[in-house]
């Protein structure tokens, strides 16, 4: 098993080390480690393999005694080569860890070894190399994985990383695992009803990822949460604004419904049941940032202007809509409403750009 040692020369040991962190052999062929020496490790191959073919550790320890048999018979005459296999635990982590270290400390203290040669089986195995480090150096890393199980071995261990990242990360967990489980539960209470929900918030989703809207709605329930927060009147007013999105929400697909088969139609009547609501939902949320800015002249003229533009945006809205729903409307109808709109708008820039200049900049 070892090479003659050359008179007055320092002795070198190395050690070929095949690690089964997962207990395969005290499992499968009720084989207690650590095993020592050429002889016991062919036996507990063998044993493995006839237990189990297609386990990837039997081909590790065949491997780890052809690297023994490949650097003893170099017979440099001051290297000794000595061959041991360590198991783990089927509890894969802590617990396998501690006994493969109490095994590796007693088969360093048998056999006097400076180095190690890890011969592994991949990435699961070879996880344990900082523990091995810790206690001796390690000349090289023998890493064996059967053909056809290389890249299925490798999207495993991808996967399992992905896995675990999107468990710990909050933005993974609330994307890979807060959306399905609310899935799981709207189909649970409506049944395949609910896929129209789910069409609906996925929907919602990519429109606010795609015009990178995601912004907007992240800062309006951090002001209702600081609202909330600080006890502000304001937050009142954010809770009816969330009622009334909803409720317009609610109202434009009941009206879309009445809108028949035809698309445009449909649109309209979406537009025509949810836009006042959705107007109203804007103002409450104005005027909870105006109770809010008091006693500040400027944001408050701000807010009121918006208000202004809100109520003549719904106005407009609400008459292109006509045309839409009943064709005997006309279009001139649509473009005078639109026009006293705009001159509205305009007329209200005006007037607050005055009030600014004159009585608040001054």
């Amino acid at each position: 098993m070892a090479a003659s040692t050359t008179e007055g020369a320092e002795e070198d040991v190395r050690l070929i080390l095949v690690i089964d962190r997962d207990d395969d052999l005290g499992r499968k062929a009720e084989i207690d480690g650590p095993v020592m020496g050429e002889e016991d490790v062919i036996k507990a191959a063998v044993k493995l393999a006839l237990a189990d073919p297609t386990d990837t550790d039997a081909n590790t320890l065949f491997e780890g005694v052809r690297v023994y048999r490949e650097l003893a018979q170099s017979k440099d005459g001051i290297t000794r080569f000595f061959i041991a296999a360590i198991t783990g635990d089927v509890s894969v982590g802590t617990t396998s860890d501690m006994k493969l270290s109490a095994q590796l400390d007693n088969v360093l203290a048998k056999t006097k070894a400076k180095s190690v040669i890890l011969v592994t089986d991949g990435a699961e195995d070879e996880s344990v190399t900082p523990m091995v480090e810790s206690r001796v150096k390690i000349d090289s890393v023998d890493r064996v994985v059967v053909k056809q199980s290389e890249r299925l071995e490798g999207f495993y261990y991808m996967t399992a990383e992905f896995i675990k990242k999107a468990t710990l990360d909050p933005n993974l967990s609330a994307l890979f695992l807060g959306v399905p489980g609310l899935a799981a539960l709207v189909f649970f209470i409506y049944g395949w009803e609910g896929s129209r929900i789910l069409a609906g918030v996925l929907g919602t989703y990519l429109v606010l990822k795609g015009f990178h809207m995601e912004r907007f709605v992240e800062d309006f329930f951090g002001e209702v949460f600081n609202a909330y927060r600080e006890a502000r009147i304001s937050f009142i007013t954010y809770l009816i604004t969330i009622i009334l999105i909803l409720f317009s929400i609610t109202q434009g697909l009941s009206e879309m419904e009445r809108g028949g088969n035809d698309p445009m139609q449909a649109a309209g009547a979406f537009v025509a049941g949810a836009v006042v609501w959705f107007s109203a939902a804007v103002i409450f949320t104005l005027l909870g940032k105006s109770i809010d800015a008091l006693p500040d002249t400027g944001k408050l003229l701000r807010y009121f202007t918006l208000v202004v533009y809100t109520v003549t945006i719904a106005f407009m809205a609400q008459k292109a809509t006509e045309p839409i729903l009943n064709p005997e409307f006309g279009v001139q109808g649509v473009a005078s409403s639109i026009a006293v709109g705009l001159v509205v708008i305009f007329g209200t820039a005006v007037v607050q750009m005055i009030v600014r200049r004159r009585f608040i900049l001054d």
